[in-house]
């Protein structure tokens, strides 16, 4: 509610307003998008285990139980109070020009935010290496994940690297939003008052001591380049397990082909930063766009699939198998509601090309506006979210169908010896009674079964 009444306050009833083209939205808008991620992320870990997703062994997390979602939840909650009370404090200082008594807030009230958050992160994290709770070790990122995705081409990557990989891509504005919220912090440019007039910084104009933050000079160049890092990283993934497995571009893991889907945003990014747009940019944009958005939908969830690609099976109460009652969904989803799905097919898309804007700005004359792009960032954190979700879901069911078809060769051959094995002592039993019969005919004489003999 509060972050609405600055919305309509900074956009509808002041026209004049100058709030979201101040250079410390940077500040906030990375800030926000990193609280929002964790705020999904804990969401993410209450659906899986709600629809009983055995995410724990998909991303090798070393918990004994399922009961770390709430103190998660209770740390990113107060982070957000945080956020929202320095934002309305922040926004208070800058509305009225006139307050100058206020300078002092104008000034510091985002570099004090940093400072908090920071010793709270800080805190938690010595805390959590003494007591050892078990909340820290369902975390995405930690240092030895970090440490194989800056090693991607030279390690094998497991599941969870591979998924904090692309994760990591989705945070292309906030990498953006958080350079400049750097060059912001450390320029000095807090240091200017938000109400002095002639000199006041916008996103167009500010740092100061030497250091230029504002776009068109080395620091916009430098974010783009840290933009590209993400995609560059999952692209050296793909190389290494085209090199371990040799496939190129067939299905089920065309990694070559998963290479090209990240080098299009690169291509993307830099050919709008430098300027070089025009018909055929934005055809390359669309197609590209909607080449990832297959891709997501196709091989990261498993839709669009048919019945006779992927073995039906059992996962409990909450998986159904629906063969072809709805069309472009596979036999098995463990989420009860198969319109959620073509729900999250749309918004992909959608969502997808929103995207592409908010890592291409200059193209769509975007550049110098935070109110325009401010909460793109955070949309991709939303579709990452559900992406995940459905990911994850996906590929629980595959390594299920996998454990699956390899009892089941198991049982099929303990079954034909268990046969074999029947039918010889019935041919042994049945001789004996042969043999009896002809020495006495008279004599009747039995035999039983025995009952483990049926006991498949």
């Amino acid at each position: 509610m509060k972050v609405g009444w600055i919305i309509a306050d900074s956009l509808l009833i002041r026209s004049d307003s100058n709030f979201w083209n101040n250079p410390a939205i940077y500040v906030y808008s990375t800030m926000s998008g990193i609280l929002l991620f964790n705020i999904l992320w804990v969401v993410q870990i209450m659906v899986w285990a709600e629809y009983n997703v055995d995410y724990i062994s998909l991303f090798h997390f070393n918990v004994l139980s399922k009961r770390h979602t709430i103190p998660l939840l209770n740390h990113n909650m107060l982070l957000l109070c945080l956020i929202l009370i320095n934002l309305i404090i922040y926004f208070g200082c800058t509305y009225d020009n006139s307050l100058t008594k206020r300078s002092f807030l104008a000034h510091w009230t985002p570099i004090i935010l940093l400072m908090l958050c920071a010793c709270y992160v800080a805190y938690n994290q010595l805390k959590s290496i003494k007591s050892d709770e078990e909340y820290k070790k369902v975390q995405l990122f930690n240092f030895q994940v970090i440490a194989h995705l800056l090693q991607a081409p030279f390690v094998d990557s497991s599941f969870r690297e591979t998924f904090a990989a692309d994760v990591l891509t989705s945070f292309a504005k906030i990498i953006y939003d958080g350079i400049f919220a750097t060059c912001y912090v450390l320029s000095g440019s807090f240091l200017s008052s938000p109400s002095s007039g002639s000199k006041q910084h916008t996103l167009s104009n500010f740092g100061a001591h030497g250091i230029q933050c504002a776009p068109n000079d080395t620091v916009q160049n430098i974010a783009v380049l840290c933009i590209c890092i993400p995609f560059t990283i999952r692209i050296m993934q793909c190389l290494r397990m085209w090199i371990m497995h040799g496939q190129y571009f067939l299905l089920p893991h065309p990694h070559l082909t998963n290479c090209l889907k990240y080098s299009t945003v690169i291509i993307s990014v830099l050919l709008a930063n430098f300027g070089f747009t025009g018909p055929l940019f934005y055809s390359f944009l669309a197609i590209s766009t909607a080449y990832r958005w297959w891709w997501d939908v196709r091989i990261d969830w498993g839709l669009f699939d048919s019945p006779a690609e992927s073995m039906k099976w059992n996962c409990g109460d909450n998986s159904r198998s629906i063969g072809d009652t709805h069309p472009f969904l596979r036999p098995t989803l463990l989420y009860i509601n198969p319109v959620l799905y073509y729900i999250a097919i749309v918004l992909d898309l959608i969502l997808r090309f929103i995207f592409i804007v908010s890592v291409t700005p200059q193209a769509f004359k975007f550049r110098h506006s935070n109110e325009s792009t401010i909460f793109l960032g955070c949309l991709e954190i939303i579709r990452r979210a559900i992406w995940g979700l459905i990911n994850v879901e996906h590929n629980y069911i595959k390594s299920r169908n996998n454990a699956i078809g390899v009892s089941g060769i198991e049982n099929r051959e303990t079954v034909a010896n268990r046969l074999t094995q029947m039918t010889t002592r019935y041919d042994e039993r049945l001789s004996e009674l042969q043999s009896s019969l002809t020495l006495n005919p008279m004599m009747m004489t039995t035999f039983e079964i025995d009952n483990d003999d049926c006991d498949l």
